[in-house]
């Protein structure tokens, strides 16, 4: 043996001798190529140990790769032992045991060579790239190898060369022989395990850089920390890893089920083939510690396809996948982590919550894939294995496999990734595929667990709730709609666990949502549903529907989506029908259902309601029962009644009822009733009877809050002969069932008017007849007496002010409440009148209605002053104004026909004289005397009725007999007449004056007598105004004969009536004493009127005359006027005239027929014909001329430039041109003549003023700027006038040889018109023709003017001015002398210039004073916006400060006050239970606990359930809780379970506890589905619901509100 083992020693040493050999380590020193190439391989070598990794215990995991693709014997476990040793004492070290069989020979020629790995490529290695032990360089410059007989070592560097040196050699592959005893020469300890065999051993002795005993500690705590429980998940061989330090073993072994480990080498007799798979637990344990983590794990063989083989994969014909589940992960709903990528050991995370192993090929560094189709086909099969792996684990849990759980299959979909994981939130592009591909694949597979334990799809899958077992029990939702709820622990994980409830929303699995619950709820359409409900062990339907509507309402299901789905949701009292949400909205009534009527309505509504219910078939009221349930919830039911409202349900109060059913009922009854028969046809008779009883009774329950909703449609049933007939409360009367007395009916009946009176089927509506008709007149209007109907009435206008003698300003209005009288009164009025003065007058007893129910309102109105400002800024001050008749009143004295002893007659018109009183007989004839004694003062007041003939008397008289219209006939004369005027006159006093002025003026009131009978005794005639008549025409003036039969038609009163009555006509009526010198006035706008619009010609022609002689005297007032402003006749008629008639009369001639026609305009209008050669050039157009020769232009001027008429010549424009548009050129002979007539100037105007006035007095002076005259030759002259006011109106283009217009004077040089006398014609026309014609004066001897300017000219042309001198002395004409007009003409000059000087000096400075009062107004505005602006925010800022130191002053005082309010209350609390804590001993204890816990577990309502009771209620709950079983299994009809828990107490009795440590007073709590469910019935949370109930009734018993 010993000779064996040394024969194999020898070989092992050949073998490192022939490895050195042919590295060429015994070359030559000198060869230089050896060399060359020994430093080049060491450089890259050295590169390769230490730059690949970027990790310094990577060389470990190499390491480990190495031992798991070593041979091992059979039976043998393989393991691995990493001992780490080194101390103060002791060179650091790592030493790596392996119980392999050993290196071999071509083991270690490969260990000694780059990339050349003895490894197949096959299934079962996972080294391949022969580089991997190249990685303990990292650490090492000389690791050592024991194994077979071999025992060598590398330098990587040589003795005595610093680590950073260059200097180095081959030592990476170059091995070294190790004589002796290789182990105990390199200290390798014994192994701890491995049953003592460790047939190789590696040594690595750390580098200088770890030499320090710190840096060691470091290393060697980095090299634990890449150790852990996951690294034996995946190899092939090892089965054990121990990790030795400081004499402790950590110890990680592997323990695999038969099924996980069915094939796992690669010689395997029952090698895998394509499509194996298998599967089952690995556990990992650690020691010490004992700590196990268990791992589904999952293995598959997949067939590489062609175009997926590589170089490195050439030779593989199968792989394996393995995907690793961790069942911790299952077991305690732990937060996921993201696990690493293996490919046999780890390479780094890709963000999957589960491990994945497959042979990808990966980077030289171990820490990422390559890139390349191996590995991208091997990503692709991953989703088929994780689709494999859950479907192989539920198939095994399905058939009762110990290693998993039909839970833990079913939660292995929480594995999926998923948004918001944690540090598995996130999967990186690798396997971005995975998750949709394999959420596509479960949405078809039978994946999720139901609770009834099958697998389902997901689609059928539900998670369960509180509310959708309570709405949908598993049966019916299972028969209905073929739903499941998932398992508990599933759907507990779901709602722990939010990201895993979204992983099975994405595979289909639905919650229990709106959309589910509509569904479910269409389900149950058509179906009986109490027996559907009974049949799924609902209990009743009330029960379901208080589930039902707290779920809708804390969901907010949309109410299209219940209506559109016909859910059955509401049962009815009375039918016992379901109503769905359509049917609701759909329905003509409101339904209503009573939440809160149960818990807080009031014995009088409950009646009420009713009373209606019995009644009314349409009224449609909810169950109670169907929301019973919800009663002692006051928050659930707050927010079912707000969701319940929305779905169209009311709440069954009697307000509501009268608002949402009792008035659209009514108001639909109102529609469909006939306005002139006044029935009804939408409603029956019953049904609004009931209606209006109800109506009437709520008024009583609820008060008249509501009684304007109900006012405006209340429809009540009218007594006969109306008994069919429905009327509104206001326009119905209060008939003798009601009042006791049938004066109204017989009044009214009697008067024929159209009057009801309510049915007496009303009349036990609130309890009695007298009630009811209180309730009736106050409430709803219905009248007792004959009605008066308020209005307001604005009265304002001085006149109308001062006529009710109030005090009168500006702006000032009154706002009147006033009433009139209704239209059945005014008609028994007029048909009964003797019944209802009757009924009105009290007989001296003040017992009528007059003085009990219309006195105060027609004789008492209030009055509201307006006065200045408006809106808010207006005042208002209100006062009542007693005696004051409204109109109310005035209309009775109008309607009231009362007996006189004229015949019936209105009230107002009518006298009731006592004995005192002695009238005229005359008079007397005339006075309507009452046949009918009044009593009552006031109503004869009101009435209008007089009791003595004073002023007021004699003009009703007057207005009595002034109502008759046009010509009239009167017994009595005209002395009839005379006497009521002189009685009249003679009763006025000082201060009636102005109001009997005012009745005159108010209309027609003079009687103008046409005719007298030959008696006397009658007499004719008609009422005029005061205006229409005159006293008198012996004022006429004398200017106005020749107009006397314009005239003829004026009246006079003189000759009808005395003298003595001309001051009451004149003075009081202001009849004009005479007819006015303006009457001439009233002639011309009679001629006016008498022709309007376009006429063709007077009818008379004398009517033109007798115009042109009215404004001649109109002309001639105007100037003797002008003349003598004092004695002259007014005037101011004739300005008034011209201002308000079209007084002028103008002409034109028509462009088509050449017709003339005629028109009046207003002399802004018309124009004054002073040019009529050139009003010619306009025949045909609408050239507005005055109608009056030149002769009377002159006349008439003042009456012209009075009434603003324009000059026809001023008032045209010309427009000058030549033929063919040539240019208007300045000829050279215009020059000569231009400069000829400025020379001798001076002398033609001379002797044109001496001639016109030879005077010496004659002072007229030459306007300077005449002296200007331009002279322009224009050859082809050419000339077109145009209207100034209209551009359109032009004249017909005419040709001129010499043309003067507006200061230049036109002539055309080639003309052979041209002469001197045509010059001498248009410069005299220039100088004098406005001149004269506006003074209008006439030129005598023009004609001679022109002649002479001819022949001045002529001279001028001849001789100049000295022939112009002597024809002047030849005249006997003064000589003109050129300096003394020279120097007049300069003083003038000098003058005009200095007055014109003035004129603007005064214009600059007013200019200036106006703009520095602008500016300076706008500065002083400007400051005191500045000014006001800035005080307004100071005082705005101390307001506010002033509001803010209130306010926190007010708001601590509140705080303060709130903070005592509650230390009170809590005090009250706690001494509520203390007292409390008394009830939880003694006698009646044990009762109130059975009671409490019965309650609990109705309330918790399920099969299973755990009581935590206090310690000291433990005997007492033993006791009882048989009892309260057998009770429970008796009323609800299922088995029940109760575990008293003995180990979790409830507090202590607070009696027995120190103050505010936890304490309970007595009760249970009552748990199920492990904690998930609980009800606290304890007497502590009761209390606490009490006091929040019922603490708003405690605070307004403890605290003032008001305060």
């Amino acid at each position: 043996m010993a000779e064996e083992q040394a024969e194999g020693v020898a070989l092992a040493r050949h073998v490192v001798e022939d490895i050195r050999s042919k590295w060429g380590v015994h070359q030559s020193a000198s060869s230089e190529v050896v060399s060359f190439l020994h430093e080049a391989l060491q450089r890259a070598l050295t590169t390769l140990s230490s730059d690949i990794y970027k990790s310094e215990t990577h060389f470990l995991l190499e390491l480990i790769q190495n031992a798991d693709d070593n041979s091992y014997a059979n039976g043998a476990e393989p393991g691995l032992e990493v001992h780490l040793l080194g101390g103060h004492d002791d060179k650091a070290r790592i030493v790596l045991l392996n119980n392999e069989l050993g290196f071999r020979e071509r083991d270690v020629r490969a260990l000694c060579n780059i990339g050349d790995s003895t490894k197949k490529t096959a299934l079962g290695y996972i080294g391949e790239k022969g580089i991997g032990f190249k990685s303990v360089f990292m650490v090492s410059h000389a690791p050592a190898l024991v194994s077979n007989g071999y025992a060598f070592q590398f330098a990587a560097k040589p003795p005595g060369v610093a680590d950073d040196s260059a200097e180095v050699g081959l030592g990476f592959v170059v091995p070294e022989w190790i004589d002796g005893d290789a182990r105990e020469v390199l200290g390798v300890p014994p192994p701890v395990g491995l049953d003592g065999k460790a047939a190789t051993a590696i040594v690595l002795p750390l580098m200088e850089s770890f030499a320090s005993a710190s840096s060691a500690a470091s290393l060697f705590d980095d090299l634990g920390a890449s150790i852990g429980h996951t690294l034996l998940l995946f190899l092939r061989k090892l089965r054990r890893l121990t990790l030795v330090r400081d004499g402790v073993a950590h110890v990680y072994a592997r323990e695999a089920a038969q099924s996980a480990l069915a094939y796992n080498a690669p010689d395997a007799p029952d090698a895998p083939v394509d499509g194996a798979a298998c599967g089952g637990q690995v556990v990992i344990t650690s020691q010490p510690g004992g700590a196990a983590h268990a791992f589904l794990v999952y293995k598959t063989v997949v067939v590489p396809p062609a175009s997926a083989r590589e170089e490195k994969r050439a030779g593989v014909a199968l792989s394996e996948i393995v995907i690793a589940f961790r069942t911790e992960y299952l077991a305690s709903l732990a937060e996921l982590s993201a696990e690493p990528l293996y490919a046999f050991l780890p390479v780094r995370s890709y963000g999957l919550p589960f491990l994945v192993q497959a042979d990808f090929l990966v980077a030289a560094d171990r820490e990422d894939l390559k890139a390349g189709p191996w590995n991208e086909w091997l990503l692709r099969q991953v989703p088929e294995a994780v689709l494999g792996a859950l479907a192989h684990f539920r198939d095994a849990a399905s058939g009762g496999s110990s290693e998993v759980s039909m839970q833990q299959a079913a939660l292995l979909l929480r594995m999926l990734p998923a948004p918001g994981r944690g540090a598995a939130a996130t999967v990186e592009a690798e396997f971005a595929h995975l998750v949709p591909r394999v959420i596509d694949a479960l949405r078809s597979s039978a994946c999720v667990l139901s609770e009834r334990g099958r697998w389902i799809k997901p689609k059928a899958a539900l998670l369960p709730s509180t509310d959708a077992l309570a709405i949908a029990p598993p049966a019916l939702l299972a028969s209905l709609c073929g739903l499941e709820y998932v398992d508990a622990e599933l759907a507990a994980a779901a709602a722990q666990d939010p990201s895993f409830a979204d992983v099975l929303a994405r595979l289909g699995v639905r919650s229990f949502d709106t959309d589910v619950f509509v569904a479910f709820g269409s389900k149950l359409k058509g179906t009986s549903l109490a027996v559907t409900l009974a049949s799924a062990g609902i209990a009743s339907v009330g029960e379901w529907t208080s589930a039902v509507y707290a779920y809708c309402a804390r969901a907010q299901v949309p109410a299209d989506d219940l209506a559109s789905a016909g859910v059955p949701l509401f049962p009815m009292a009375s039918s016992g029908a379901v109503l769905t949400v359509g049917q609701v909205r759909s329905s003509a009534t409101p339904v209503f259902a009573p939440l809160e009527l149960a818990c807080e309505g009031s014995d009088a509504e409950l009646a009420a309601l009713a009373q209606l219910a019995a009644t009314d078939s349409k009224f449609r009221l909810v169950a109670r029962d169907a929301v019973a349930q919800l009663a002692s919830e006051p928050m659930v039911r707050a927010s079912v009644r707000a969701y319940l409202s929305v779905l169209g349900i009311r709440e069954p109060s009697v307000a509501s009822v009268l608002e949402a059913h009792v008035v659209p009922s009514l108001a639909r009854a109102g529609r469909s009733r006939d306005p002139h028969t006044r029935t009804v046809t939408a409603v029956g008779h019953g049904e609004l009877e009931a209606l209006g009883v109800f109506a009437l009774l709520a008024v009583g329950v609820v008060g008249s809050g509501i009684v304007e909703a109900v006012r405006k449609v209340l429809l009540l049933r009218a007594a006969a002969p109306r008994e069919n007939e429905y009327w509104h409360p206001t326009e119905m009367y209060l008939g003798a069932c009601y009042t006791g007395s049938s004066v109204l009916e017989e009044l009214f009946y009697g008067s024929g008017g159209v009057v009801a009176f309510v049915h007496e089927a009303y009349s036990a509506a609130c309890g009695s007849v007298a009630a009811t008709g209180e309730v009736l007149a106050e409430f709803f209007g219905a009248a007792r007496a004959p009605r008066v109907v308020p209005v307001q009435r604005v009265v304002a206008g001085r006149g109308a002010i001062a006529a009710l003698g109030w005090p009168s300003g500006p702006g000032l209005r009154y706002e009147v409440a006033d009433y009139e009288l209704s239209r059945e009164f005014v008609g028994a009025a007029r048909h009964c009148a003797d019944k209802m003065l009757a009924l009105l007058d009290d007989d001296g007893e003040r017992s009528g209605l007059w003085a009990s129910e219309y006195e105060a309102k027609l004789c008492g109105v209030v009055r509201t002053e307006v006065c200045g400002g408006k809106g808010k800024n207006a005042k208002r001050t209100s006062s009542v104004v007693r005696g004051y008749a409204s109109r109310a009143a005035s209309q009775l004295g109008e309607a009231l026909l009362v007996r006189t002893s004229m015949g019936r007659m209105a009230a107002r018109l009518a006298f009731q004289l006592d004995g005192a009183h002695k009238v005229p007989g005359i008079i007397a004839q005339v006075m309507p005397m009452m046949e009918v004694t009044v009593s009552n003062g006031s109503l004869l007041s009101a009435l209008g009725i007089s009791t003595s003939l004073d002023v007021d008397g004699v003009l009703k008289v007057l207005d009595g007999l002034a109502s008759a219209v046009g010509v009239c006939e009167y017994a009595g004369g005209v002395e009839l007449f005379a006497a009521l005027y002189k009685l009249l006159s003679e009763l006025a006093s000082a201060a009636e004056l102005s109001r009997i002025e005012a009745w005159f003026q108010g209309g027609r009131r003079v009687f103008v007598p046409s005719s007298v009978s030959s008696d006397g005794a009658q007499v004719s005639g008609e009422w005029m105004s005061s205006g229409e008549v005159y006293w008198s025409s012996a004022a006429v003036h004398s200017n106005q004969s020749e107009y006397a039969g314009a005239l003829a038609d004026v009246v006079y009163l003189d000759e009808w009536y005395e003298g003595s009555l001309k001051k009451l006509f004149v003075n009081v009526a202001r009849v004009p004493e005479s007819p006015p010198v303006g009457t001439t006035g009233a002639v011309v706008a009679r001629l006016v009127a008498k022709y309007p619009g376009v006429f063709f010609a007077f009818d008379p022609p004398s009517d033109y005359n007798l115009l042109r002689q009215l404004y001649g005297l109109m002309a001639r007032q105007l100037r003797a006027a002008a003349l003598a402003p004092g004695s002259a006749e007014p005037v101011g008629w004739i300005h008034e005239l011209l201002a308000t008639t079209p007084v002028f009369v103008v002409s034109a001639v028509g462009p088509a027929d050449g017709k003339r026609f005629y028109s009046f305009v207003h002399g802004a209008q018309a124009l004054a014909n002073d040019a009529p050669q050139l009003a010619d050039l306009f025949v045909g157009t609408a050239l507005p001329t005055l109608a009056l020769s030149e002769s009377d232009l002159g006349t008439l001027a003042p009456l012209l430039r009075e009434a603003g008429v324009r000059s026809l010549a001023a008032s045209l424009s010309v427009a000058v041109y030549t033929e063919g548009d040539a240019p208007a050129v300045s000829a050279p002979e215009a020059e000569a003549w231009n400069q000829k007539l400025v020379s001798t100037l001076p002398h033609l105007v001379q002797y044109c003023y001496h001639c016109i006035s030879p005077r010496d007095q004659w002072e007229y002076e030459l306007d300077p700027l005449r002296l200007g005259l331009q002279v322009v030759g224009v050859p082809g002259l050419q000339a077109q006038y145009y209207f100034s006011d209209d551009v359109q109106l032009r004249s017909a283009p005419t040709s001129a040889s010499i043309l003067l217009h507006r200061g230049t004077l036109y002539f055309d040089p080639s003309s052979p018109e041209l002469c001197d006398d045509a010059f001498a014609v248009a410069f005299g026309d220039y100088l004098f023709g406005g001149v004269l014609r506006n003074d209008g004066l006439s030129l005598s001897d023009k004609a001679g003017i022109v002649s002479f300017l001819t022949l001045v000219l002529g001279r001028l042309a001849a001789g100049g001015e000295a022939e112009v001198a002597k024809l002047m002395a030849a005249r006997g004409l003064p000589v003109y002398r050129q300096r003394v007009p020279v120097q007049r003409q300069v003083e003038h000059m000098t003058r005009f210039f200095l007055a014109e000087a003035r004129e603007r000096v005064l214009e600059i400075e007013t200019d200036a004073e106006e703009q520095f009062c602008i500016e300076h107004a706008m500065l002083v505005e400007r400051a005191v916006a500045t000014i006001s602006s800035e005080f307004e925010r100071k005082r705005n800022q101390a307001e506010v400060a002033s509001k803010i130191r209130v306010a926190n002053i007010k708001n601590a005082a509140r705080l303060a006050v709130l903070r005592e309010r509650n230390s009170s209350l809590q005090e009250l609390f706690q001494k509520a239970r203390r007292k409390l804590a008394a009830k939880g001993t003694g006698e009646g204890y044990q009762a109130l606990f059975e009671k409490l816990l019965m309650q609990a577990l109705i309330k918790v309502m399920e099969p299973k359930v755990v009581v935590n009771v206090r310690e000291a209620d433990l005997a007492l709950a033993k006791k009882v809780i048989p009892g309260v079983v057998a009770e429970y299994e008796e009323k609800t009809r299922t088995k029940i379970e109760i575990k008293l828990d003995e180990k979790r107490f409830l507090p202590a009795s607070p009696l027995e506890v120190e103050d505010g440590a936890p304490s309970c007073c007595g009760g249970v709590l009552v748990s199920a589905r492990k904690g998930k469910i609980m009800c606290s019935n304890t007497l502590d949370t009761r209390l606490e619901i009490a006091y929040e109930n019922l603490l708003p009734q405690v605070r307004s018993m403890l605290f003032d509100e008001s305060e």
